[in-house]
């Protein structure tokens, strides 16, 4: 098993190659620090691990733990372990924030899972070089900040992919509910007029409030979409199923974590970034040892676990990519330290950073091949659209870019 799991990093340890990033608030002054300044280098975990959308929250915790078990160490000047440090989202961000900045965290992956809370665990982190990687993407705070990623598809994607398999359906007329705030509102707003100008497919836009009568907004109409995230999504879902069982349910990204086994999500439909697939030797490989090394199925494996485990990776292939020995191979960071030469550099989050994003450095993962735009965004190669029957997902197509 030692052996297949040395076989299997090697496969998934990070290739990268040549791109350029402008920041988009560059003019904003952020503290820096160097964050190998003893044997141990943090990265940082924000998700919620209790209260709402806390299944997705674990599973990527499991991910990154996962990740951290199979690479916890890195050379770069000398071998350094790496350790987790992971607070809730529950838990007051401001202090979370300055508390992993006082640990001099070489980044901090995060699940935000609402509006709100991203929004303030990107404001907690706005006077510092903190990069944040975000697993998710709740909010446009992400794509503005400076030191913000996200390995979601951006909602273009996301749209054009949603609102194709609709029209290919053949539906004409539904109706679009969206959880309160900006960001979904603009996505609503802007689905609404892809379906009508595009495809012809007309749409009622409704903004959620608990005086919202369900019955009525989904009376007449062959579909209905839900735009907001994981847990707001499967409320909706469920009170739509209540009032009209066989009305067909669109939902943006879900992560599989959420329990569909309940018959009221027949005939729901969702995207997807991560299904059994045999023409991506990552995914089937990582299933295959993850299943194998921690007893759970594959069937069990969430989207959720492997962005977690692609978000640790990408940090960790950064962190390599520092050695000031590395070439383009790869295995360069995972080599004895008695060949790398007797020197002492300082790395800085701001350095880490730019690891991570320039000179067009592409990580191939489970979830996807993935480089980052100049707003922090990814562009992906490729989204499934998964529908559950009786009580159980399944894909039902995967759109390729």
């Amino acid at each position: 098993m030692k052996k297949f799991l040395s076989l299997f990093f090697a496969v998934l340890l990070l290739a990268f190659c040549g791109c350029s990033q402008d920041s988009a608030d560059s003019e904003k002054e952020r503290t820096d620090y160097i964050i190998n300044e003893n044997d141990e280098i943090t990265i940082g975990v924000i998700a919620p691990l209790s209260s709402e959308n806390a299944s997705v929250g674990n599973d990527v915790l499991s991910g990154v733990e996962f990740a951290n078990n199979m690479a916890s160490s890195v050379n770069i000047d000398k071998r350094y372990n790496i350790k987790l440090s992971v607070y809730d989202c529950q838990e007051n961000l401001e202090e979370t924030a300055e508390k992993l900045i006082s640990d001099k965290v070489a980044a901090v992956i995060c699940y935000g899972a609402d509006y709100e809370k991203t929004n303030i665990i990107i404001d907690s982190f706005e006077s510092s070089a903190t990069s944040l990687l975000f697993i998710d993407s709740c909010s446009d705070k992400i794509s503005d900040n400076s030191t913000s990623l996200t390995l979601s598809a951006p909602a273009t994607y996301k749209a054009s992919v949603l609102a194709s398999y609709i029209s290919n359906e053949g539906f004409k007329d539904g109706t679009i509910i969206f959880e309160t705030n900006d960001y979904n509102e603009d996505f609503a707003e802007s689905f609404a007029s892809l379906l009508k100008d595009t495809y012809g497919v007309s749409t009622e836009v409704v903004e959620y409030s608990e005086g919202t009568d369900i019955g009525s907004v989904a009376e007449n109409k062959e579909f209905a979409f839900v735009a907001g995230n994981n847990d707001f999504s499967s409320q909706i879902t469920k009170a739509l199923k209540e009032t009209v069982s066989d009305l067909p349910v669109f939902l943006t990204e879900m992560y599989r974590s959420f329990d569909f086994a309940d018959t009221l999500y027949d005939d729901t439909y969702f995207l997807s970034k991560f299904e059994f697939d045999e023409n991506n030797h990552y995914v089937t490989d990582f299933m295959n040892v993850y299943s194998n090394v921690t007893n759970v199925s594959k069937s069990e494996i969430s989207a959720a676990v492997a962005y977690g485990y692609d978000a640790y990776m990408i940090i960790y292939g950064a962190l390599g990519s520092l050695n000031p020995n590395s070439t383009v191979n790869p295995l360069d960071s995972v080599k004895n330290s008695s060949d790398i030469e007797n020197t002492t550099i300082e790395i800085s989050a701001s350095q880490v950073y730019d690891a991570v994003t320039k000179e067009g450095k592409v990580y191939g993962g489970p979830i996807d091949t993935i480089t980052f735009e100049t707003d922090g965004t990814m562009k992906p190669s490729y989204i499934f659209i998964d529908g559950v029957n009786s009580g159980t997902p399944y894909m039902v197509n995967k759109f390729v870019y």
